[in-house]
């Protein structure tokens, strides 16, 4: 059986179906790592900070899921690669201020589409201690603006080193749900 075009998978998950974004996701993961490769050198593969400059990338790819039109004649690697790249310097470098779309504030609403992806994210973050949830919510733009390491500290009153450990602690929970690691 052949793969679903990525016009057709993007209009799946622009309806919500789960099991498109995780494929879209898989699709299209080797554009994250090979530019995260190629832009953060100094980064060590496994180590927190690469992790979380992957999962940056994740949200990117899956914005420009939802905002991708086939029909403007560009293929959707193409359309993703920004998104992507912005994603990136934003967690690598988080002194240089990057362009980033943040999630739109209705897509955590209760009374949108029962089974979507954000809706299993705002479900799994509920689950999460509240400093935990908001140090994830402001550093990867969950309701509202994405904000730099720096930035999410002086918010929540923290040093930047205990951030990171909040959102490590964070994602290791999160990747024992089904949200980051779909069965």
């Amino acid at each position: 059986m052949d793969a679903p075009p990525d016009a057709e998978l993007c209009a799946r998950v622009q309806a919500g179906d789960g099991d498109a974004a995780a494929e879209l996701l898989f699709r299209h993961k080797g554009l994250a790592v090979s530019y995260l490769c190629r832009v953060a050198r100094r980064v060590k593969p496994d180590s927190l900070l690469w992790h979380e400059a992957l999962s940056a990338a994740s949200v990117a790819i899956w914005q420009a899921a939802m905002a991708w039109r086939p029909g403007r004649g560009t293929r959707f690697g193409t359309f993703a690669r920004t998104g992507v790249g912005h994603a990136i310097q934003t967690v690598v470098n988080p002194r240089r201020p990057r362009l980033t779309a943040p999630l739109s504030r209705h897509l955590l609403d209760p009374g949108t589409a029962g089974d979507s992806p954000m809706d299993a994210l705002a479900d799994a973050l509920a689950l999460l201690p509240v400093d935990q949830c908001r140090a994830v919510c402001l550093l990867y733009g969950v309701g509202g603006p994405v904000h730099p390491v720096a930035a999410a500290a002086d918010v929540m009153g923290l040093p930047p080193a205990e951030v990171r450990r909040l959102v490590g602690r964070a994602i290791t929970a999160l990747k024992k749900t089904a949200v980051l690691c779909p069965a």
